[in-house]
């Protein structure tokens, strides 16, 4: 209580800051509080869709970047394995005729 009366007094000091005045000052920084982190969290939330939008972008890029080398490799994988099978074919058949 004796802490209370003294936190009074030193408010009384200044003489214009009552009990309802100081309620509604705590009010209005709560208030503050309250709508800065909201403004807060809408920007970040922005923020995120922006840098996910441009991740996305950036794999999409990438992708049609290394794609002509892709299909170059795979075309000549795909030449690679059906010489590798006619070769094969060719070593049996002469394996067969050595018999």
């Amino acid at each position: 209580m004796s802490e209370n009366n003294k936190n009074n007094s030193e408010l009384n000091t200044f003489g214009f800051i009552t009990s309802k005045l100081r309620t509604g000052i705590i009010t209005a920084f709560l208030a503050m509080q309250t709508i800065a982190i909201v403004v807060l969290f809408s920007r970040y939330s922005a923020l995120q869709d922006k840098f996910q939008a441009k991740q996305d972008e950036l794999y999409r890029m990438t992708i049609e970047y290394i794609r002509p080398s892709v299909q170059k490799i795979n075309q000549a994988a795909t030449k690679v394995d059906t010489i590798s099978n006619k070769v094969d074919s060719l070593t049996t058949r002469l394996q067969k005729r050595k018999k």
